[in-house]
């Protein structure tokens, strides 16, 4: 059976060129918009759990719990982690942790700003 081979330059042909003429898989599709819902949810019941004194220690384990499903999903998808990602995670962290600063949706936040560097990153140079 003879190989078929692609030369440089040349489009492919038959069942494979619809395939090769689509643009790269978004690594911000469905699953992030489903990731974020799941973290402004989350963000949400810190700031209820806040509110008594028996629900705030578990807003560190939610805390650490979604942040690590947030970087294994960003891992996943192929998000490379720059310096300011991870000290994005970081503060995240940290926001949540201390008392008072439950109000501030920083999961979300930090989702949606890790997007925003990523489509920096992706921009091409004008």
């Amino acid at each position: 059976m003879a190989e078929l081979a692609i030369q440089p330059g040349e489009l492919p042909r038959g069942e494979g060129a619809a395939e090769a003429k689509r643009k790269p898989k978004s690594k911000f599709g469905v699953g992030f918009w489903i990731l974020v819902f799941f973290a402004f949810l989350k963000d949400t019941t810190d700031f209820l759990l806040n509110l008594s004194v028996v629900g705030a220690p578990l807003t560190v384990a939610t805390g650490f719990v979604m942040n690590t499903i947030v970087g294994l999903y960003l891992w996943a998808v192929g998000v490379r982690p720059t310096a300011t990602k991870v000290a994005t995670f970081g503060v995240s962290f940290i926001i949540d942790v201390f008392p008072g600063t439950s109000f501030i949706p920083a999961t979300t936040f930090n989702l949606l700003f890790i997007r925003y560097l990523e489509n920096l990153e992706q921009r091409p140079e004008q």
